[in-house]
């Protein structure tokens, strides 16, 4: 099946009672999306639950700390890790002492390098 004014090739297909598309011909080489390298973000968004988890890009290894602050700017949370370098390392941050609300974000890497490295500053907002 082609599509009208297109030159691509696609199909679909019924599988466990879903429909899927596929196109084709697929690209020779694809990259997954990656994060620029100071962006950061929070995992579930909103945050609700036991758990939510901070999620950034470490340009080598060394350590991370994240700092949570609150509506009124006071210090919520501060959890420093010991990270290796890769792409799309996580902190956990326990939910169980939030209250709802939207919390500011700050995460600041400190490489093996001796760089220090302040990420993108980020609002999340937990909901119990």
């Amino acid at each position: 099946m082609t599509k009208p004014g297109s030159t691509h090739k696609f199909h679909l297909r019924l599988a466990f009672g879903i429909f899927l598309f596929t196109l084709f011909p697929l690209p020779q080489a694809f990259s997954l999306y990656l994060p620029p390298d100071d962006s950061c973000f929070v995992y579930p968004s909103p945050a609700s639950g036991d758990t939510a988890w901070v999620v950034y890009n470490m340009p080598s290894s060394g350590t991370a700390l994240v700092l949570v602050y609150n509506e009124s700017g006071d210090l919520a949370a501060q959890v420093q890790e010991t990270k290796s370098a890769g792409p799309q390392q996580q902190t956990g941050l326990d939910l169980f002492y939030y209250r709802k609300g939207i919390y500011i974000c700050r995460v600041v890497l400190t490489l093996d390098t001796g760089e220090t490295k302040w990420l993108k500053t980020f609002k999340f907002m937990v909901t119990k």
